[in-house]
């Protein structure tokens, strides 16, 4: 997971609502992205953007219907609530790495 001034500058709400206003023109859209135990593992990673394959196949695993506790399904959620969780999760990233003062 890096995080970077984007974030901190406050885009994160602006590129959250594209997000979710991209998944209203489909049935379902997941987002895998926020801060969880595969997105935060460096050896998961071979440049800090794009993954080995076997997250990959996990992710596969869910848009094929496997249950899972990586990626959200976003349309369950309001604009809102999406966005609280996506702060949460990352708030609590920085927390856990002692980067609170980036927050």
């Amino acid at each position: 997971m890096v995080f970077n001034d984007s974030y901190a500058r406050g885009i994160l709400d602006c590129q959250l609502q594209g997000v979710y206003e991209t998944s209203k023109i489909f049935d379902t859209i997941y987002d895998f992205s926020y801060p969880s135990e595969i997105t935060i593992r460096t050896d998961n990673t071979y440049d800090g953007s794009h993954y080995y394959p076997v997250v990959y196949d996990q992710i596969a695993k869910v848009l094929e219907g496997d249950k899972s506790s990586f990626g959200i399904r976003i349309n369950q959620y309001t604009l809102n609530e999406y966005q609280q969780f996506y702060r949460s999760q990352l708030k609590e990233f920085l927390l856990n790495k002692g980067e609170g003062e980036r927050w």
